[in-house]
């Protein structure tokens, strides 16, 4: 059996979902019974061990608490930062994250580089799709079976291009190393049998993998995030009318917008794609820093070692406080493994900070794409109607919780948590997974029309393809 696999490779999380041959879904879970949902994070200890997700979140809060441990080591809590540096020219981010990597694991003769451990990252998340997936279904995978879909780079990455970790000094499109990356990750996938491995079994199997990319890379295709998820949810909306459909997906460090036009119940169109580096991500660094302002006497008397541990212990904990405001459910933040005063947290103590530093930033930029897609759309002869503004991502809960869509559009805005027609999956589930549940669909081709690389998004508009241009996804 020909097993789909998608990979919502996000900056925060990753999501992996499967589907077969005759497009039945299986949803792939964790042992909670949530849709899977890793932590985009890596820690490798002095010993030469490798530690992924929630896994490497408690290994560095376990070095965190106690030095003494030997559990020292380098956290990667921001994966896909590698690769924007990387495709935006930013070398000497590269190098200095390079240098870093060998200061911290001074014991190992030969360290892993930022692009490996970027690797690393993606075959923990195949291997656990995997394995959960063999368990739950009782179905055996075969790698040379298997394909897998990918979300498509940010349309203003694509174009740029980044050392060849393999070729040093040659350059390969970004698109074009993610291809490898994923391949590779599939073929080191079968050496992951847990949370944890030896970073030596990783780089044994290294010429391998290579070989193995060559040869996998035919099973691989990527497509544009909201477009897959517009179709996603269009084919579980029985009642949607023909028009036009946007789906703006928030993420942690992107927000994506994609245009669909709906001409008939089997034909939809993809009229645009757009990313800007804007996400939730800028929450996470509000509510850090106004959190160690509450605490900053108490900051100021800690030891050195542990000042700087604050910061990687306050990012294991705020999905925790996020979903806790959220909720307009007070939380009570405990720092007892630095001595700290345990303290009370409401949403109302970060709503300033909150709308200067983000909220009203996304609602400037939502306001200038909505507005300048209904100029376009009138420009090149689309007289049908917005039927729909659907919204998704992890990043969208704080931006419904203030209502800033709504605030844009007279069109109905639906969070794809409260589409409803997956009974399967809980509403938090649907509003995460919708991309990578598109993704992992078999019909899933690579998008028209070409990727472009805008200077900003009224040139990507003018570039839409005028109404009665008849390619079609």
């Amino acid at each position: 059996m020909t097993s789909i696999f998608g990979i919502d490779f996000g900056t925060a999380y990753t999501k992996v979902q499967a589907r077969d041959e005759e497009e039945r879904l299986y949803i792939i879970r964790d042992i909670t019974g949530k849709a899977l949902t890793i932590p985009s994070e890596v820690y490798i200890d002095k010993a030469g061990q490798v530690y992924f997700g929630l896994k490497a979140r408690d290994e560095h809060i376990e070095h965190i608490n106690d030095v003494s441990k030997g559990k020292e080591g380098f956290f990667f809590s921001d994966i896909k930062i590698v690769l924007i540096h990387a495709a935006e020219g930013k070398r000497e981010e590269i190098r200095k994250l390079e240098q870093e990597i060998r200061e911290t694991l001074d014991t190992l003769k030969d360290p892993p580089g930022p692009f490996s451990i970027v690797t690393y990252s993606i075959a923990h998340s195949l291997a656990e799709a995997q394995k959960i997936f063999k368990k739950s279904f009782n179905k055996e995978i075969s790698l040379d079976k298997l394909k897998v879909n990918f979300s498509h780079p940010s349309l203003q990455l694509e174009s740029c291009f980044l050392t060849n970790p393999d070729n040093p000094g040659r350059t390969i499109r970004y698109e074009e190393y993610i291809r490898k990356a994923v391949a590779r990750a599939l073929y080191l996938s079968q050496y992951i049998k847990s949370d944890e491995c030896p970073v030596g079994e990783l780089m044994s199997h290294t010429i391998e993998s290579m070989e193995f990319q060559e040869e996998f890379k035919k099973n691989l295709s990527c497509d544009y995030e909201p477009a897959c998820a517009i179709s996603e949810i269009l084919k579980n909306y029985p009642e949607a009318e023909e028009g036009i459909y946007i789906l703006i997906d928030i993420g942690a460090g992107t927000t994506d917008i994609g245009v669909l036009l709906k001409e008939s119940p089997s034909n939809n169109k993809l009229l645009l794609h757009y990313s800007e580096p804007i996400g939730d991500s800028r929450v996470d660094n509000i509510l850090i820093e106004e959190i160690k302002s509450l605490q900053k006497k108490e900051i100021e008397s800690l030891t050195e070692e542990k000042s700087q541990a604050l910061e990687g212990l306050l990012k294991t904990k705020i999905r925790a406080i996020k979903e806790k405001l959220i909720s307009d459910s007070s939380d009570e933040l405990n720092l007892s493994e630095l001595s700290l005063t345990p303290i009370e947290l409401h949403l109302s103590m970060f709503e300033s900070k909150l709308r200067e530093g983000y909220l009203n930033q996304i609602l400037e930029k939502l306001k200038q794409y909505l507005s300048n897609i209904r100029e376009a759309l009138v420009e090149k002869g689309y007289k049908q109607p917005i039927r729909k503004i659907f919204v998704s991502g992890g990043g969208s809960f704080f931006v419904q919780k203030y209502g800033i869509i709504e605030e844009l559009s007279n069109e109905p805005v639906i969070y794809t948590s409260d589409v409803g027609s997956f009974s399967e999956l809980s509403e938090e589930d649907m509003r995460l997974q919708v991309v990578a549940l598109g993704l992992a669909h078999a019909d899933v081709k690579p998008s028209s029309p070409s990727p472009l690389k805008p200077s900003d998004i009224y040139k990507i508009l003018q570039q839409m393809p005028d109404y009665g241009d008849k390619e079609t996804q």
